[in-house]
């Protein structure tokens, strides 16, 4: 008898992955009969080397086998801990994430399938949504997401499925639907599997947006947190600094680059009604890249794609979504003039005067902006004005007198007349056309019309305009036309009548 025949069956010392994860790119265990994987998800496990129902001879596992799986030493969901553990030493070896498969809840694809697919929400979020929120490329989605010829993947349904519940408002459900609530899911479930991936970032920053405007709180205030530590695993953050390495004018890195913008946004707004707690922030410096112009991004002529840099004086034709960044920027400013004390005088700060002009100074150009694209009050306006009507706000300013209390007193600013009529206006024009969806109106406007009212309120209450008491009419009405696309709209006209019947003004 030969010694083949005598020995043990001699095995390969660097076995290959089993087929399914060999076809689907997925990290293999290699364990028999079944790999972890093919044993969680009860699929066909099989070796094309092997029958499967043999054991693994003892000291089979080859020395680079060991060495990688010490390294890695994944969780149960197959997550390399090295990612975190040593950036380095992942870099230089592993170097790459892995993509594990999850399972999406039958309820998502319901929700994506309802109405034929028609694709109608697609046009809605484009057509609505993204003027005043471009992050996501339209080219880049139709041509990598919603493409027939692509694969399909966990991360591009989730991404589907947070669009379309964005885009195509269900008020008569309430915003807490079955839908929502399985998309969320789903986004958790693939944090479970460990999967980390720049489309289930994109559709957390579109939940996020989900969850301010219907004020579903403190939902939204944890997801954003959340997605800031998300983008932050993706480094999405080096994308927008100056240093960074990656191609300023390429289109895939300046749709990152509008993400963390985008997050960011959100951050500042879901503090903005409690400004007081807002955590801080260190600041991104003078030489943080902004988004390009958003025309020139959504054209098909790429060579003229440039990001702007802070240090570029704001103007007209930088876009509104460069402009909006500013803002949010300008915002983590203001959050910090709020939680500074004043001195016994009640004197402002040189820096919050400074501040205050230079807020004044980006809203006239974003009111330029608007006036060059035919929109009224765009958005980039509406964030300065509440930036502008936090940042001389006196109830938010705690002066300390000498005894040690604090007062409340603060100088009253006169860009609040200006602010407040064009935001009355806003409400007027949503009044007169008994609809919100115009491409000006969205939820970033909702606490400047709410201030605005609140001026008009106090005004009234102070002088006996009758005038005064017909603005704050009309920006009830507003609200409650609102209120039909954007529950929060609800929560500020019932907060707004609160402060009116207490005489909280």
């Amino acid at each position: 008898m030969s010694s083949r025949s005598n020995s043990p069956e001699r095995y390969p010392r660097f076995r290959p992955s089993c087929a399914a994860c060999h076809r689907m790119k997925k990290k293999c265990d290699r364990k028999l009969p079944k790999c972890s994987l093919c044993q969680r998800y009860q699929r066909d496990c099989s070796y094309s080397f092997l029958p499967t129902q043999e054991t693994p001879p003892s000291g089979g596992t080859s020395v680079l086998d060991s060495s990688t799986s010490s390294v890695t030493n994944t969780t149960d969901h197959d997550f390399p801990a090295v990612y975190f553990l040593d950036s380095a030493l992942f870099r230089r070896s592993v170097c790459q994430l892995p993509h594990p498969a999850i399972s999406i809840d039958p309820t998502v694809q319901a929700f994506i399938n309802a109405g034929g697919f028609e694709r109608r929400f697609i046009s809605n979020f484009f057509n609505l949504i993204h003027p005043w929120f471009p992050f996501l490329s339209r080219r880049l989605f139709m041509e990598r997401v919603i493409s027939p010829l692509g694969p399909v993947r966990p991360e591009n349904t989730l991404l589907i499925a947070a669009m379309k519940l964005v885009a195509d408002p269900k008020p008569d459900m309430g915003p807490r639907t079955a839908a929502y609530k399985a998309i969320k899911s789903g986004l958790f479930q693939a944090e479970l599997s460990g999967l980390v991936d720049f489309k289930i970032f994109q559709a957390l920053v579109l939940l996020s947006l989900y969850e301010i405007g219907h004020a579903i709180l403190p939902d939204a205030y944890m997801t954003v947190g959340y997605c800031l530590r998300y983008g932050s695993v993706l480094g999405l953050g080096r994308s927008v600094q100056g240093d960074s390495k990656d191609t300023i004018g390429d289109v895939d890195q300046e749709e990152r680059r509008r993400a963390w913008w985008a997050i960011l946004l959100l951050d500042r707004l879901v503090n903005l009604g409690c400004a007081e707690r807002m955590p801080f922030f260190e600041d991104l410096g003078t030489t943080v890249l902004l988004p390009a112009d958003d025309s020139v991004w959504e054209s098909t002529n790429h060579s003229r794609l440039q990001a702007h840099r802070l240090t570029d004086p704001p103007n007209a034709t930088m876009g509104r979504f460069c402009l909006t960044a500013q803002a949010a920027l300008l915002f983590g400013r203001v959050f910090r003039a709020i939680q500074e004390p004043h001195g016994a005088s009640g004197a402002r700060p040189l820096e919050e005067k400074l501040l205050d002009d230079t807020l004044s100074t980006l809203t006239n150009v974003s009111l330029q902006e608007g006036q060059l694209r035919g929109i009224g009050v765009c958005s980039p306006t509406t964030i300065c004005y509440s930036a502008r009507f936090l940042l001389n706000d006196r109830e938010r300013h705690q002066i300390e007198d000498d005894d040690g209390r604090s007062s409340p007193e603060f100088a009253p600013a006169e860009f609040e007349f200006t602010a407040s009529f064009n935001m009355l206006q806003l409400a007027q024009g949503i009044v007169a056309t008994r609809k919100c969806g115009d491409e000006e109106v969205s939820p970033f406007c909702m606490d400047a019309m709410y201030r605005s009212g609140i001026f008009y309120a106090r005004h009234h209450s102070q002088t006996g305009d009758q005038s005064s008491l017909e603005a704050l009419h009309d920006i009830e009405k507003g609200f409650k036309i609102m209120s039909g696309r954007w529950r929060s709209a609800e929560y500020y006209l019932s907060m707004m009548n609160a402060r009116v019947v207490s005489g909280i003004l």
